[in-house]
């Protein structure tokens, strides 16, 4: 008999609970368990034989799903929830929501298609393959979503070239849209979905749309990413090397992916990528950061204008730099100008007539937060 710690789906006053069974279960599984008489969803986290005393009253794990979470996923909820005030419980919920998408039928089709006794070892060499370090990239256009194109091509053609020793690995690009309306702006241009002069066939490149609205081209979107899992049979039978665009709504940071290529965040500074519902709290561009680090992947940042917060992660030189798409299309760059001053005293003022003449260079910054 087995012991496991499991992290469930459902907050408790404790992250983890125990529970056992005579199957050989790898950190990242997926197992149905049951808590106060409901069956909910849990993760394996850890094995531990080494429990000593009464052991009868331990409950067995009452079945598992086709489905296991890359280390990757793992340590992407353990980041987000040490650095936002969420819990690995609502984040493993966050998690698994979409797979409980997915119908019955689906399901056991993924049944018969999982390895079994797959070491783990094996899987994650497979995945990992030879690749450059990741590349933070923070981008100013006026024209978003032909800069999206743009990002995607040169994504694919450049994955391509690095992708020659391990060509049975998937390329995964992730596009997060701030709202479903410019998700559907973008996707209703067809030229957003030619791609001239690639080195594959235009048949391998497949389209899929998450907007977490519990629709069909939200199953078959969330089907497809897991069967790209490195845990499924099917996966080293082809040949082919497959490249997946996936263009989601924020909530599309929690699907059950296997690996990500490049994460590409548009309209960065949209405060829509605020998350403040559903018990769960964060900001997109955060989980972006903490998704990239966690799946060694690129990350771009792509805006009209920069965000004050996201500005501040960047020297000036760095920001003119990057800057230059402006310049390139004979286009000015984005100033802030002020044009008329408000010297009233009243509560309402935003900005207050020192932080005016700092503005404007007539007063020392320096010299103002230093008087006490």
């Amino acid at each position: 008999m087995n012991y496991y710690q499991i992290l469930p789906e459902k907050k408790l006053p404790i992250d983890t609970l125990t529970y056992k069974s005579d199957k050989d279960f790898i950190p990242g599984q997926i197992v149905l368990i049951n808590i106060r008489n409901t069956e909910v969803f849990g993760v394996v986290i850890s094995q531990n034989n080494t429990l000593k005393g009464d052991l009868s009253n331990i409950k067995p794990v009452s079945g598992t799903f086709p489905y296991i979470l890359s280390s990757n996923q793992m340590d992407f909820i353990k980041n987000m929830a040490n650095n936002t005030f969420n819990s690995p419980n609502i984040l493993f919920e966050s998690v698994v929501n979409p797979i409980k998408v997915i119908n019955q039928k689906n399901t056991k089709n993924l049944s018969e298609s999982i390895y079994e006794g797959q070491n783990i070892t094996d899987i994650e060499n497979k995945q990992g393959g030879d690749k450059r370090p990741p590349n933070l990239e923070f981008i100013l256009d006026s024209e978003l979503l032909i800069r999206i194109r743009n990002i995607i091509r040169i994504s694919i053609s450049s994955y391509l070239k690095l992708s020659y020793k391990s060509p049975l690995q998937d390329i995964n690009i992730l596009v997060v849209f701030p709202e479903k309306k410019i998700l559907d702006n973008f996707t209703q241009n067809k030229e957003n979905f030619t791609f001239p002069n690639l080195s594959t066939d235009a048949n391998l490149i497949n389209i899929y749309k998450y907007k977490a609205e519990r629709r069909k081209s939200d199953q078959e979107t969330i089907i497809n990413i897991i069967k790209t899992s490195p845990y499924f049979s099917y996966t080293n039978q082809d040949s082919k090397q497959r490249i997946n665009i996936i263009l989601s709504t924020k909530a599309g940071i929690f699907l059950p992916f296997s690996s990500i290529n490049k994460i590409i965040l548009v309209d960065e500074s949209n405060s829509f990528y605020i998350q403040e519902q559903n018990s769960l709290y964060y900001d997109t561009r955060d989980a972006c950061f903490l998704l990239s680090k966690s799946f060694n992947c690129d990350l771009d940042f792509i805006s009209t204008l920069p965000s004050i917060r996201l500005s501040n992660f960047y020297s000036e030189s760095v920001l003119n730099k990057i800057s230059t798409n402006y310049s390139q299309n004979n286009k000015k760059l984005p100033r802030i100008k002020i044009y008329e001053k408000n010297f009233k005293n009243d509560k309402f003022k935003v900005i207050s007539n020192q932080i005016l003449d700092i503005l404007n260079d007539q007063e020392d910054i320096n010299e103002i937060f230093t008087n006490e």
